[in-house]
């Protein structure tokens, strides 16, 4: 429930207008989306509490759509323990005070990465035959890629556009990483520019979670899902043998483990 002292903010002709046009535009619970499931939203939450700061109250970046349910949990959960558990759908937390993000994220911690950057809604149909290819840290996704595609293929993998725009690969600092899913989405919607020159594309996504996949599925309509279903241990084992990523094993390791806490499978996936 919000704070009376704020009510008045909520009764103004903005908010109305705003939580209409947020309701209209994201019909679906984002805090549910994040876990794979689709539920009509019903309630317009700020996803950083403004606590009586007009900007952020009024910030149409700073709303979500959540149903019910999802707002009374959250809300009573962050009272009780004070801190947001919700997760994006890679399964990294939201709130920089969670106890993840609080022994993990060094840069960037109270940045918040919209779940519209993460998740896009706006990216069209692939004009091109793509193959998105999923799964865990160090499972062989890049790999797998790197011998099946072709010399004038399109890849498109976060990895690497960090690489490119920032030296380094794998990295935690969030406003970082804000910039390259947002080159990554360009790149995907600019896919159009390559029709009919008789190249593929490859999107290389960690996607645990079924309902991710197939939010992807829907809207990117790839010719195939391959799942790379290296074992954990593998993935683990891999990680203590690569040179880029064994100096930050402890971070690595917690983002495996993570995605196969989270995975779910989907029907249609190719397993590999």
């Amino acid at each position: 429930m919000a704070n009376p002292e704020y009510h008045w903010m909520y009764q103004t002709k903005l908010w109305k207008q705003l939580r209409v046009a947020i309701l209209r535009d994201n019909p679906l619970c984002a805090a549910c989306m994040r876990r794979g499931n689709y539920t009509t939203a019903t309630v317009v939450h700020h996803i950083v509490a403004h606590k009586g700061d007009w900007n952020l109250f009024s910030d149409a970046k700073n709303l979500e759509s959540i149903c019910n349910l999802c707002h009374n949990s959250d809300m009573q959960s962050i009272e009780r323990i004070g801190y947001d558990k919700r997760t994006e759908v890679d399964g990294w937390p939201l709130d920089s005070e969670h106890p993840f993000n609080g022994g993990l994220i060094k840069n960037g911690s109270s940045h918040y990465i919209p779940t519209y950057v993460m998740f896009p809604n706006h990216i069209p149909k692939s004009p091109i035959p793509l193959t998105m290819v999923c799964g865990a840290p160090a499972s062989g996704k890049s790999t797998y890629v790197s011998i099946h595609k072709s010399e004038h293929d399109i890849v498109i993998d976060l990895d690497d556009i960090l690489q490119e725009m920032f030296g380094l690969s794998r990295l935690s600092d969030k406003v970082m990483r804000h910039k390259g899913l947002e080159k990554r989405n360009r790149m995907l919607s600019d896919l159009h520019k390559f029709k009919n020159k008789n190249i593929n594309a490859w999107f290389i996504s960690g996607s645990p979670q079924s309902g991710a996949r197939q939010k992807w599925v829907d809207m990117l309509r790839p010719i195939n899902v391959l799942m790379i279903m290296s074992d954990r241990s593998t993935c683990l084992n891999r990680l203590k043998h690569d040179v880029h990523r064994r100096n930050n094993y402890h971070d690595q390791s917690m983002a495996v483990n993570r995605w196969f806490d989270n995975y779910t499978p989907r029907k249609g996936d190719v397993l590999i």
